[in-house]
């Protein structure tokens, strides 16, 4: 397979590009999505296009199993413990987002579970971690609003993963893109129907 390695932003920093898909974000996307690739698995068990009644049983589930816990410590609030290495276990909380009632995004707070480990050192651990089931990311670069920490995606079909350091955390995102393009089109027909309606006004 031919790695291209390009580097473009229009910020000023510049990502290393890893894929024979395109030399941009934008042109390894639409590739992606037109390849016909489906990666609907997120972890857990958890997968895009569930309902919001089929998060929470699953949740539930987790928790009868014991695979998730409330955590006393942060209101009660279900945790799941990723253990990256003998030496990094990480408390992991959920945050789920719906499009058209369909899970597309499942976010992810990752925290130190002894509170010992910094959000660059979280996130560097969680790279090295991903990387060892993903590979190389599709897409590495620096953070304009962390100093000293990079985002890391990987792109296959319409899933996207990214893991990035957050203001108090480490982040990790799982998109459904697919979704992202259908809210894009109806957003831009919304826009359109509003500017057909100005014209009738005027």
């Amino acid at each position: 397979m031919t790695i291209i390695a390009s580097s473009c932003d229009s910020i000023g920093d510049k990502p290393k590009i890893r894929s024979d898909k395109g030399s941009t974000i934008e042109e390894i996307i639409t590739n992606e999505l037109s390849s016909g690739i489906r990666n609907d698995t997120i972890f857990l068990g958890f997968a895009f296009g569930m309902t919001e009644n089929d998060f929470s049983k699953k949740l539930r589930e987790l928790l009868k199993e014991e695979k998730l816990y409330k955590d006393k410590s942060n209101r009660n609030f279900l945790t799941y413990d990723m253990t990256v290495d003998q030496y990094y276990t990480f408390k992991c909380t959920f945050s789920p987002e719906y499009f058209n009632e369909k899970l597309h995004v499942l976010g992810v707070s990752v925290n130190s579970k002894d509170q010992l480990s910094s959000i660059k050192t979280m996130t560097l651990q969680l790279f090295m971690f991903f990387m060892n089931k993903y590979g190389l990311p599709t897409v590495e670069q620096e953070m304009q609003l962390v100093e000293d920490c990079k985002e890391y995606i990987w792109i296959q079909g319409n899933r996207k993963i990214k893991i990035m350091c957050g203001l108090t955390d480490s982040r990790i995102y799982y998109e459904d893109l697919s979704a992202n393009k259908d809210m894009e089109q109806i957003e831009k027909k919304e826009i359109n129907d509003k500017r057909l309606e100005s014209q009738g006004d005027i």
